[in-house]
């Protein structure tokens, strides 16, 4: 019988980053997944540059980059009005970061990473469903129980599988908010989509509505809302609107597909004290909550806090649920609460149509926020007080 130094539960971003980081440093690691891959994967599928200066750093940027049919510099936000700003990349030159990123279809991405995981020396599992972690009578993750009956053995399991993680119950209650959003992929666009869109119509708002480039005749169009502000609202229907109605959405829609269903996905935003370990166990990316409580953005902090819980074992063995949790607390609490701040603040229509304007007219809070959507920068930094009075002034 194989014995493992961990089992991972998800081999998404979080999961296949843990795996390859453990495996490459010489841990025995067996990575899990209901699915076969390739497989879809619900998701916005835009690549910040945060995602990319992790994969830059695990030797997988080359290799992500090659995989993307497009990439571009920069984003464009469209204000309630309907006025729009391009914020790129490329003239603002964020230190420590690419000047272009990329949006990459799940389906390719998991694959690629997965492969990754197993090219490091990771054992993948596929169709493994797993239905409950096995916990010992001190209180201690000690492995988890497959649908079948099964049960993997491991002295620490590392739960990287998205909200609905089985392994997230030993986290106690969620923390922080939820969200939901829903997209459906277009095909056949007469032109391709130069920047990746981000608008702020009057009638998804709190929320917003988006499309992302996926090939040069493809694209990502969706819209997402937290789930208090659901009250009376369907997303299906939102979404329809959104396409019918959204001068961007039109202009590159109109005459185009759609590709495959409508699919939704349910997202737990970051709490400002994320419980992220305990005893035997660890929580990655969308498992833990670290999701930005602004952009909906998680792919980042997947690969992130699965690199991190991977050095953790490396370094400290068991006792790692410890080290990872006051470093996800270290990486990610400041910058969650200041998100929260700033969400409160860009549900009014006026404070987004004032951001987007100014945005647009003054080049430093401009690069503010784009390097806050695309990940580069924490909120913390984006909004220090400075950005604020711009905003004003």
């Amino acid at each position: 019988m194989a014995s493992w130094d961990a089992v991972v539960v998800g081999a998404g971003p979080a999961g296949s980053a843990f795996a390859r980081e453990a495996a490459a440093g010489g841990a025995r690691v067996l990575l899990l997944d209901r699915a076969r891959f390739p497989r879809d994967k619900t998701c916005g599928d835009a690549l910040g540059l945060d995602a990319l200066r992790e994969l830059a750093e695990a030797g997988l940027e080359d290799r992500v980059r090659r995989a993307a049919e497009v990439s571009f510099d920069g984003v464009r936000l469209v204000a309630p009005s309907g006025a729009a700003v391009e914020l790129t990349t490329r003239d603002r030159r964020i230190a420590g970061f690419a000047t272009s990123t990329a949006c990459v279809p799940r389906r390719v991405l998991d694959a690629l990473l997965v492969e990754a995981a197993v090219e490091a020396g990771a054992e993948l599992r596929e169709g493994a469903e797993v239905v409950e972690p096995v916990v010992e009578a001190g209180g201690r993750a000690a492995g988890v129980r497959l649908r079948g009956g099964e049960v993997v053995r491991a002295p620490l399991v590392v739960g990287c599988g998205g909200e609905r993680d089985p392994v997230r119950r030993l986290a106690g209650p969620r923390r922080g908010p939820r969200a939901f959003g829903i997209r459906l992929y277009h095909e056949g666009l007469r032109e391709p989509v130069d920047l990746p869109t981000i608008s702020f119509a009057r009638y998804v708002l709190p929320g917003y509505g988006w499309v992302f480039p996926v090939a040069p005749d493809r694209a990502n169009v969706g819209v997402g809302l937290r789930a208090g502000d659901l009250r009376g609202r369907n997303l299906r229907r939102l979404l329809e609107r959104f396409v019918a109605s959204d001068p961007w959405a039109r202009r590159w829609l109109a005459g185009a597909r759609p590709a495959g269903p409508v699919r939704g996905w349910p997202l737990s935003m970051g709490a400002a004290d994320p419980r992220a370990a305990g005893p035997g166990w660890m929580l990655c990316g969308d498992a833990a909550g670290l999701v930005h409580p602004v952009t909906g953005e998680g792919i980042g902090a997947a690969l992130a806090s699965g690199r991190m819980a991977a050095r953790a074992l490396l370094e400290r063995g068991e006792d790692a649920p410890t080290v990872y949790q006051e470093a996800v607390r270290g990486r990610f609490s400041a910058n969650f609460r200041a998100a929260a701040l700033a969400a409160a603040l860009v549900r009014r229509p006026a404070v987004v149509e004032r951001l987007v304007r100014q945005a647009g007219r003054r080049f430093e809070l401009g690069t503010a926020l784009a390097a806050m959507v695309s990940g580069a920068w924490p909120t913390t930094r984006a909004f220090r007080p400075a950005n604020l009075l711009r905003v004003l002034w």
